[in-house]
């Protein structure tokens, strides 16, 4: 399986009490500010409910079927020095209700593969209740495997552009020494500002 970060697994909008979380991102900057101390410090329950709520639901449902993937990668001849840790993984699955025919849906075939598309990957979000629970334990877990990797390389609010409700930027980072330039959409939920979820198959692009 290849390497992810959490913004690739996991970075168009529906009010709901989630959205009217205690705090209030008054700006695009302070939310984007927010996200990047929570990737810093891995606080990804906080990551996540940054996120409007079908970005969020889109967010889980990609945690979902990286977890299905793995799940059936383990018990490969590629991925059978993990075996060990198929307890574990089948254990966080359950408590936050993720049974046979989710894990069906999002790794068809029964193997690793392509993510599904996003309609399916909303529906799969959408059953996990404790959204921000499961993404505290399943990231976490897939790093300690080495599966995914951390993404604390910070970075910078560019080129922000606001019209309305709507709002669109670049994330400035630098990787391995090199400059990256990730575009950033945000919207406004109520009184708060909240992330938008990348779309699905959308890539980073370096500087030229």
């Amino acid at each position: 399986m290849r390497l992810l970060t959490l913004t690739a697994v996991l970075l168009v909008t529906h009010a709901s009490a989630q959205d009217r979380a205690e705090v209030i991102y008054a700006s695009p900057k302070a939310v984007f500010d927010a996200a990047v101390k929570a990737e810093k410090m891995g606080d990804y329950k906080t990551f996540v409910s940054l996120y409007d709520t079908r970005s969020r639901n889109l967010t889980t449902g990609k945690l979902v079927a990286t977890g299905a993937m793995f799940k059936h990668y383990i018990h490969s001849k590629e991925g059978a020095k993990f075996e060990a840790k198929a307890p574990e993984l089948d254990k966080l699955l359950t408590k936050y209700g993720i049974g046979r025919e989710a894990i069906a849906k999002a790794a068809p075939g029964g193997k690793p593969g392509k993510l599904p598309n996003e309609k399916t990957l909303i529906e799969l979000g959408k059953l996990v209740k404790d959204q921000g629970g499961f993404a505290q334990e399943i990231v976490p877990f897939m790093e300690s495997l080495g599966l995914t990797k951390k993404d604390d390389s910070g970075g910078e609010l560019k080129d922000l552009e606001i019209k309305g409700d709507k709002a669109t930027g670049v994330k400035l980072k630098k990787v391995d020494g090199k400059e990256v330039r990730e575009p950033i959409e945000f919207v406004k939920v109520g009184r708060s500002w909240r992330l938008v979820a990348e779309k699905t198959g959308k890539t980073a692009k370096d500087k030229k």
